[in-house]
């Protein structure tokens, strides 16, 4: 399955969770013991434990890979370097102790043991950057770098350095104890290491520097950013809850990697895409009294207006910015200083300051142009979705027995789950496709609706990952789905003019844009959209299904009071599971799907058909081909919640 992850970044800010099903001698990696997380520069996850070895994550295939380590031996600590390459500590014993480690460079299948530690030490955690420089926090306390085959430790002073994180050269960061407290330092060659005083939060827990000078920090549920040459930045996002944190790692500015552990000792591993339109805004470049000459004359010379500015026209719908794009790419020096010359008072600005100012203006109308453009496939494939959306509906409706919405079941109240749709619409096009530009359509189609789910849930709202169910009557299911089309398109435009108006969130944007990342043909928007027609059948069934339909549980036989601890296997309308009570003769549990608000009160001498109405048999055919497990379906799993009424005979 793939990851719901766009490439590089995201437009705007969600939380994803990344797939953790897959068996390795019969071990789950939800059930990994002592896992750690670590994530390189090109967003590859490595995942190192003491019983399923080492593991890492293709956001692009959205799978997991089984890394040998000398068959299955223990993997702790992990510090990656790329998609191809990455350091771990290896145990001596199969499914055993993780001391002593052997640290060891797997790198395309090859494997090379490191030399041991001086004085015995062991890796405790481990830090790598891209081009293979590694750094390793040993358990006595000591850190060391190497060169060549020399450890060289790399002197503590007074401090106890509790984590380190490396992302490259003048990117090095630790936690360290300080008295009775922890504080992020940064090491400094000739310096070591060094408070940083501007840091805003107190008693840092994880820290994690990434190749493009940024800086990551995890004070309990709150992350903290800083980019290369930015002040701190406390994000409005969180740590999703609950569970405990048990490993954390950031590939970029853009991106960061957590794992929790809940009560049960189970293990998710949530990706945090911060986006592009929530960072930090970045103003336009400064220009020198020279340069905004030329800037001024540049916008009189495309506009026809003097005292206008090209940059108004970015979030103008109406501008046609490939048009002006070629008539300033082809503008020359020669030309420019003879419409200067005709227009302007003298100095003619020189040809250096003219090129730094139309290179600067060529791309950001480039860029913007790259934006209008996604602009315009978003919205197209947020309107072919609502085609899918429109064609799916009655299809639904009509097999689970429901009247059109204005019809006699429009009093029915329903529960609208919008993040359910979102999500299954999101993964249908994911798994289907599987390029990083689908990746990423599927990534902003997902977070631009989920964004705008917040505008009809009101106040109530919550995060995708722990969404709501909106209740609403029957009647208002079409108007609802409309706005909620309506709004995905709002934000859309939103988002674009946001865009176009920052430097920082253009470039960052339009490079991704032109670089074949972000793009897909725009005839493929219908059938992006029709991969997700089966989730969106599956959505629309938990929502209309219990606005007429129920599960009635009885005994049949021995008429015992309901042991929830049997997993029933159904048949079409009931399923029998055979139970016999100490003491008493066999029973079985029945469950059945009839209509809603069909009496509970029964006498003994009944059969199955007095239960009736049931459903009509295709329906539960349909939800077969869907995938839909119908254990989940009778006990209320996965998104499923009809009503339930235990039968009490009279």
């Amino acid at each position: 399955m793939n990851a719901l992850v766009s490439p590089g970044f995201s437009l705007t800010t969600s939380w994803v969770e990344l797939y953790l099903d897959p068996l390795f001698l019969g071990s789950p990696l939800t059930k990994v013991t002592a896992p750690v997380i670590a994530v390189s520069a090109d967003d590859t996850v490595y995942m190192g434990s003491q019983d399923v070895g080492l593991w890492s994550y293709s956001m692009t295939t959205g799978s997991w890979v089984w890394i040998n380590t000398y068959q299955l031996r223990p993997a702790l600590p992990v510090a990656p370097v790329n998609a191809n390459a990455v350091y771990a500590g290896i145990g001596v014993q199969w499914n055993g102790p993780t001391t002593p480690l052997t640290i060891t460079y797997f790198n395309n299948g090859q494997q090379t043991n490191l030399p041991l530690l001086p004085n015995q030490d062991q890796p405790l955690q481990m830090a790598a950057s891209g081009d293979g420089q590694l750094w390793v926090l040993g358990q006595s306390g000591t850190v060391y770098q190497i060169s060549g085959q020399t450890w060289t430790p790399v002197p503590n002073g007074s401090l106890a350095i509790l984590k380190i994180t490396h992302g490259g050269p003048k990117n090095t960061w630790a936690i360290a104890r300080i008295g009775a407290d922890t504080q992020v330092v940064e090491y400094i060659a000739g310096k070591g290491w060094q408070p940083d005083t501007t840091f805003p939060g107190k008693s840092p827990e994880w820290i994690s520097a990434c190749e493009d000078g940024s800086l990551w920090v995890v004070v309990g549920t709150t992350l903290y950013l800083r980019t290369a040459g930015q002040k701190w930045q406390l994000l409005t996002a969180t740590i999703p809850q609950p569970g405990t944190v048990t490993g954390f790692s950031a590939s970029s500015q853009y991106r960061c990697y957590v794992s929790l552990t809940d009560a049960n000792g189970n293990l998710t591993v949530q990706c945090l895409s911060l986006g592009v339109v929530d960072r930090t805004p970045v103003p336009w470049p400064a220009m020198t009294a020279a340069q905004q000459n030329v800037y001024n004359a540049i916008s009189w010379y495309v506009i026809g207006s003097k005292g206008s500015s090209i940059r108004s026209l970015y979030p103008d719908k109406l501008a046609d910015l490939d048009i002006l794009f070629t008539k300033l790419e082809s503008w020359t020096y020669t030309e420019f200083v003879a419409w200067y010359t005709a227009n302007e008072n003298p100095p003619v600005p020189s040809q250096a300051d003219w090129s730094i100012v139309i290179g600067q203006v060529t791309t950001e109308l480039a860029y913007a142009a790259a934006m209008r453009k996604l602009q315009g496939q978003l919205k197209d494939l947020n309107n072919q979705i609502a085609i899918v959306n429109g064609e799916v509906l009655p299809t639904v409706w009509g097999m689970v027995g429901l009247s059109a919405p204005q019809g006699p079941d429009k009093e029915s109240s329903i529960d609208l789950w919008l993040g359910n749709i979102v999500e299954g619409l999101a993964w249908g096009i994911a798994t289907v496709f599987t390029d990083g530009a689908a990746a990423f359509a599927a990534a902003a189609v997902a977070s631009l609706m989920g964004s705008g789910i917040s505008a009809i849930e009101g106040p109530d709202h919550k995060p995708l990952q722990n969404n709501n169910a909106l209740t609403i009557k029957y009647a208002a299911l079409v108007d609802t789905l409309t706005q909620f089309y309506l709004n995905a398109n709002l934000l859309t435009d939103k988002t674009t003019e946001t865009v176009v108006q920052d430097w920082g969130m253009m470039r960052a944007v339009g490079s991704t844009i032109n670089s074949g990342k972000w793009f897909w043909p725009e005839t493929e928007s219908d059938l992006l959209a029709a991969a997700a027609k089966d989730s969106f059948e599956v959505s629309f069934y938990q929502s209309l299904i219990p606005a007429k339909w129920q599960i009635l549980y009885t005994l049949w036989g021995n008429y015992i009071e309901y042991d929830w601890t049997y997993t029933p296997v159904f048949t079409t309308y009931k399923t029998p599971v055979t139970n016999t009570p100490p003491g008493s003769f066999p029973v079985e549990n029945v469950w059945f799907c009839n209509l809603l608000g069909n009496p509970s009160h029964v006498s003994s001498s009944m059969d199955e058909d007095d239960f009736s109405p049931y459903p009509d048999p295709g329906l539960f055919s349909r939800l077969m081909q869907l995938g839909v497990d119908l254990d989940d379906f009778f006990l209320g799993n996965n998104g499923w919640a009809l009503q339930q009424a235990t039968l009490v005979f009279e």
